[in-house]
């Protein structure tokens, strides 16, 4: 809490979501850590956690927990465990299920064939799996739209506690309609990016594109000199392009 995370948010991009992740005693030190310092972490996933020891005071802490943001906890045990894993996993289990505790999402896994070693990778590959599967943005019926698109981020806003980035998608949700001159949708697309992300210069690179494309040269070059200006601040390698675009334009 102190000197690692501060650490790694420092010298990495990381995002406002944080996943604990152990196995056996780390498994145990994960439960430890939801029970005592609940709200360090977004998410906490013990594999085979070795739990038969301390069970009655873990399970006394997560009953009382106080959350203040969604927060998941994912635990398993496998078929051919150590001795005592199996019935105090599952002791654990029955406790949280009794005893629902606000803003905590908790799922209990068990791997049939599988032994104290060798569940490790496949359950933190599932359980991983869980926690973000909605986050995948397909339907096989509903078509993508851009109301479709806010409207799924605000979900998973809610769901994850923080202010998720869909520059990206959204650029490039616009330039596939941009491609397949479906011009209005592009231009509403673009609209809510600049919206979104107005001190970003990748808006403006979108709208420099739709102006191009229905032939306005002013707001082309509008938007085109706003992404430039950007990108000198944030020293944006792409800088360069953006200069070659604006002599084109002229």
């Amino acid at each position: 809490e102190k000197e690692l995370k501060p650490e790694i948010t420092k010298n990495f991009r990381t995002a406002d979501f944080s996943l604990l992740v152990g196995h056996s005693l780390g498994g145990l030190f994960v439960t430890y850590s939801l029970a005592s310092r609940p709200n360090v972490f977004n998410g906490y996933i013990a594999i085979s956690p070795t739990l038969h020891r301390h069970l009655p005071q873990l399970t006394k802490k997560i009953k009382a927990l106080t959350l203040t943001k969604p927060t998941f906890y994912y635990f398993s045990v496998a078929e051919h465990d150590l001795n005592n894993y199996l019935p105090a996993t599952e002791k654990l289990r029955d406790s949280v299920t009794h005893y629902a505790v606000p803003n905590l999402e908790w799922a209990y896994s068990f791997s049939k064939s599988k032994d104290h070693y060798t569940t490790a990778p496949v359950v933190l590959f599932e359980q991983l799996d869980a926690i973000f599967k909605p986050w995948y943005l397909s339907d096989p019926v509903k078509p993508i739209t851009l109301d479709w698109m806010l409207q799924h981020v605000e979900v998973l806003n809610k769901r994850y506690a923080y202010d998720i980035n869909i520059e990206s998608r959204l650029a490039t949700f616009g330039q596939a309609l941009l491609a397949n001159e479906r011009l209005e949708s592009a231009k509403r697309t673009f609209d809510a990016l600049l919206q979104r992300y107005p001190l970003s210069p990748i808006p403006h690179q979108c709208l420099t594109d739709y102006y191009i494309s229905v032939q306005d040269k002013s707001k082309a070059r509008h938007h085109n000199d706003e992404a430039i200006k950007i990108m000198r601040s944030i020293k944006s390698p792409d800088l360069n392009a953006a200069i070659v675009l604006k002599a084109v334009i002229d």
